[in-house]
């Protein structure tokens, strides 16, 4: 990689390598790797761990800066703004974060009009580690019968996508009546 260092490299769907680093992206046109893009939305030199290319031709980096989706559109960062040292596919719709701050599940491609579904584990949820940017190679990997395996500052955590369900919505609240210095305020 001429003048550019990479720390990252990842696999597109279409079976081509590609390298990732600060601030830029190469593609390896199969006798040297090429610029691909800047990435401009990011701080300069940001320090990238990990790359994920998923089905609908994003990329996905994870950074000293927090977790980008980089697409022919732009870089956005996603929910997530502390160090992220793994991104696994589960092949069923939703990325696996690991971050300084614990484990995330990210949706990959919400519905048009939708917000992006992020959830968050950590010790409240039964982790024993919440730190996932341990320095560990492979960081996370999904195992033929679909179960993840992240490692954490506390060893290795095993989750199996299928059983994690979304957490139930709250209710919603209904306003009876509202008072103000005592007294029932004027309805409009």
């Amino acid at each position: 990689l001429p003048r550019a260092w990479a720390s990252a490299l990842y696999e597109d769907t279409a079976g081509q390598l590609h390298a990732a680093g600060a601030g830029h992206l190469h593609r390896f046109d199969g006798r040297r790797f090429v610029r691909e893009r800047v990435l401009a939305a990011l701080p300069p030199e940001t320090p990238v761990y990990t790359a994920r290319a998923t089905s609908d031709g994003a990329v996905w980096l994870g950074a000293s800066t927090g977790l980008w989706r980089v697409t022919a559109s732009g870089e956005e960062r996603v929910g997530i703004d502390t160090v992220v040292m793994t991104v696994v596919d589960d092949g069923r719709g939703h990325l696996w974060v690991g971050s300084r701050r614990g484990l995330h599940r990210v949706e990959i491609a919400p519905r048009p009009g939708a917000r992006r579904s992020l959830l968050h584990f950590g010790p409240g949820s039964g982790l024993d580690g919440g730190d996932f940017s341990y320095p560990a190679w492979p960081r996370g990997v999904r195992s033929p019968d679909g179960a993840l395996a992240l490692s954490s500052n506390a060893g290795l955590a095993v989750v199996d996508p299928a059983r994690v369900s979304q957490p139930p919505r709250p209710p919603r609240a209904l306003v009876e009546s509202v008072t103000i210095d005592g007294r029932p305020a004027a309805q409009n």
